[in-house]
């Protein structure tokens, strides 16, 4: 949808609700701008995503990918790289593409069946991996991503680590 188009409620909703129950955001927000930084930078990040669909017209999953990752790594020094980042964007397109058709129904159940949004309160970062060290220590696992529901599918674990450069990245744990 080209800029000037109606906003769409439920679209915004979409954004919010899927940045809510992402966990390796939620994660990457909680150990690079805690308090009311974060929240600051989470209200404002959700803006510009739901901006960035109505400027520009029939926007890919892998286009919002790349908008969302180079916001994650300039402001927050973090690349997500355990497939979450793609999963959201694909289910933005998809909410769009529905709110934009006036099938707001549609994503507003989908809304539905997503997880409670991601409890990181106890969850402490991984340390940081020593590229001389032999021993593999495992990194503590993360609540699943917005389309992985815990009940259902096993067990996905993905961990936060600092690379020597100092960049936070989210990984799946092999």
């Amino acid at each position: 949808m080209a800029s000037g188009s109606a906003r769409h409620p439920v679209f915004r909703e979409c954004v919010e609700r899927h940045f809510k129950t992402w966990s390796s955001l939620q994660l990457a927000l909680r150990e690079v701008m805690p308090g009311p930084i974060g929240l600051e930078f989470f209200s404002w990040l959700i803006d510009s995503t739901e901006t960035f669909f109505y400027e520009n017209a029939d926007l890919y999953p892998d286009e919002v990918t790349d908008f969302l990752a180079e916001i994650l790594n300039t402001e927050l020094d973090t690349w997500i790289e355990d497939g979450s980042l793609e999963l959201v964007c694909g289910a933005l397109c998809s909410g769009f593409r529905a709110c934009a058709a006036g099938r707001a129904e549609e994503v507003t159940s989908e809304l539905a069946k997503l997880p409670a949004p991601a409890d990181l309160s106890g969850h402490r970062q991984a340390p940081a991996v020593n590229p001389d060290d032999d021993d593999e220590s495992p990194a503590a696992p993360v609540t699943p991503g917005p389309s992985r529901p815990a009940a259902r599918d096993p067990p996905q674990s993905e961990s936060m680590q600092t690379d020597e450069d100092g960049w936070t990245v989210a990984r799946k744990r092999r």
